[in-house]
């Protein structure tokens, strides 16, 4: 409720849960294989229930609430994505998501297909580069972030259409460390690329 009444007070229309909430406790190491490990199919359904509950007092109270995704939500868990259990499980009246299309192609899916799959759903991007598709069922380790559509491997011009095309609303930016060139540079160059899209 407290994070809900400081973004009315901002004047923002959407807030955004940045990852899911494990039922065990975290290993040593990098984040992303950390938190993948321990997730079960169990927390994802949990983590469902309170996205919707979330997302009622967003609503209540004028506002939208989106999902974001990092690659863990495209692994297995016990013959489920988590991706796709926070789609089954959550009212599309309540919770939408946000594409983070980095994560999503080194997790191993298509952005496209997802956007085409999930039109309904899908209302915010958020974008970086990225420098190389990591093996499978690995995540990779350079996500430095610098210009988007320069030295990336992610194709941007069809991923930008199909957002156009499932209503997108919103596409955000991120600058990762290390970063290659200071932020600002970096961020207004991304912004000419956007636009020349």
């Amino acid at each position: 409720a407290a994070r809900i009444a400081e973004a009315q007070a901002m004047g923002v229309q959407w807030i955004v849960a940045s990852s899911p909430r494990p039922d065990k406790p975290l290993g040593q190491g990098d984040w992303i294989p950390a938190i993948r490990d321990a997730m079960t199919l169990d927390a994802w359904k949990k983590n469902a229930a309170e996205l919707n509950r979330v997302g009622a007092l967003a609503k209540a109270a004028g506002l939208k609430l989106g999902y974001h995704n990092h690659p863990i939500e495209f692994a297995d868990y016990d013959g489920q994505r988590g991706y796709d259990v926070i789609l089954k499980h959550t009212d599309p009246a309540l919770v939408k998501l946000e594409l983070d299309v980095a994560w999503a192609v080194a997790g191993g899916v298509d952005p496209i297909a997802l956007l085409k799959k999930h039109a309904d759903r899908i209302r915010l991007l958020h974008i970086k580069g990225l420098k190389a598709r990591p093996a499978p069922g690995t995540y990779g380790s350079d996500f430095a972030s610098g210009v988007i559509g320069t030295g990336d491997v992610i194709d941007w011009p069809p991923i930008f259409a199909a957002a156009r095309q499932a209503g997108v609303v919103h596409a955000f930016v991120e600058q990762e460390p290390p970063h290659i060139q200071p932020i600002m540079k970096s961020l207004a160059a991304c912004r000419d690329y956007l636009q020349s899209l």
